[in-house]
């Protein structure tokens, strides 16, 4: 008999009452003990720092360059603005926070491209023009629209009005 059967046999007993010892369950009643298998401890990995460097090796050297040069236009725009924002970036995007929300972002919209994230309403994305920028869809989940550039010359102060009414929006301004 295998050590689990007479586990079981121990704690289920045929008839009413149980040996010394052995808690009764009635005639009815059956404990199943399953034995746990000893596992090797797994190794996890460290918080990871998604910065430049990150981005470059996920993403290649000419994405990363261009994903930074439109943070920085966004981080510059902010500033010019007197906006109270900070820039974080996460291993999917970079951020511009106010409190603990982004009226906008930059996202990696795949391995070598990237898109621009910005909290507005379906109609206001839909309405919104800008030459070298066009919405790609409208997340009703995260109310906020993606738009992605429809040329290489394509600056991210185009977008800037729409940057103001989610900012403005979030402050509860709007």
């Amino acid at each position: 008999m295998d050590a689990h059967v007479a586990t079981m046999a121990r704690f289920c007993p045929k008839s009413e009452g149980a040996a010394p010892g052995v808690p009764s369950l009635g005639p009815a009643g059956c404990v199943l003990v399953c034995a746990a298998e000893e596992k090797p401890a797994r190794t996890t990995r460290g918080m990871e720092t998604h910065d430049w460097d990150f981005y470059t090796r996920e993403h290649g050297k000419e994405a990363a360059e261009k994903m930074r040069h439109a943070a920085g236009e966004v981080d510059q725009l902010t500033e010019k603005r007197g906006w109270n924002m900070r820039m974080k970036s996460s291993k999917y995007y970079v951020g511009f926070k106010y409190e603990n929300v982004n009226p906008f972002s930059s996202h990696w919209g795949g391995t070598h491209a990237w898109n621009v994230q910005v909290k507005a309403s379906q109609e206001e994305a839909e309405e919104f023009s800008a030459p070298n920028w066009q919405l790609q869809r409208h997340d009703e989940g995260w109310k906020q629209a993606v738009f992605c550039r429809s040329n290489d010359d394509a600056s991210v102060s185009e977008l800037e009005q729409l940057f103001a009414k989610a900012y403005e929006r979030i402050r509860g301004k709007a």
